[in-house]
């Protein structure tokens, strides 16, 4: 009984933890977005026009791995 009230314990540790570092992850996603958004408005402001479209190619491809991060964590529930 002991056994398997640790295993428990420790699986529902796991999920805990697991779930924090999908957190951490979008909430990486979502600054890096935030970053590259900034940067691309700053290039516009001084004319960089490369930059501006370097910046927001990176901008979008954050924003869609922030974006699928809790789509692809709903996939693996679900086939769980």
């Amino acid at each position: 009984v002991y056994h398997i009230n640790w295993l428990h314990t420790k699986a529902v540790e796991e999920v805990k933890l697991i779930k924090s570092e999908v957190q951490w992850s979008i909430n990486f996603f979502d600054l890096k977005f935030r970053q590259w958004e900034k940067l691309g408005m700053q290039s516009q402001e001084w004319g960089a026009m490369g930059h501006a479209v370097y910046a927001a190619c990176q901008a979008t491809i954050y924003a869609n791995l922030r974006d699928q991060c809790p789509m692809k964590i709903a996939d693996v529930n679900n086939s769980v």
